[in-house]
């Protein structure tokens, strides 16, 4: 809509849900902004920076943890 070049990366690294309909990214998103910006503090091209983000989205796996029970506000506990 302002003429300004975007690129959508989607890092859907969550392990424990391998074949969910709506994959979410947890801990290895920061790795693929790691990766997206080393590759643009080179001077990397806006598709250059997406497709290193991509390749690195693509290797990234994460399994979430909790010592406790989500607490889901409104809900009652299961406990």
């Amino acid at each position: 809509r302002l003429g300004i070049p975007v690129e959508t990366v989607y890092v859907c690294d969550d392990a424990a849900l391998p074949d969910s309909t709506q994959p979410r990214g947890l801990a290895g998103t920061a790795i693929v902004h790691k990766v997206a910006g080393a590759v643009a503090e080179r001077g990397g091209s806006l598709e250059e920076v997406a497709s290193a983000a991509r390749i690195a989205a693509g290797r990234v796996a994460t399994v979430g943890a909790a010592y406790t029970e989500c607490f889901v506000p409104g809900r009652p506990s299961s406990a």
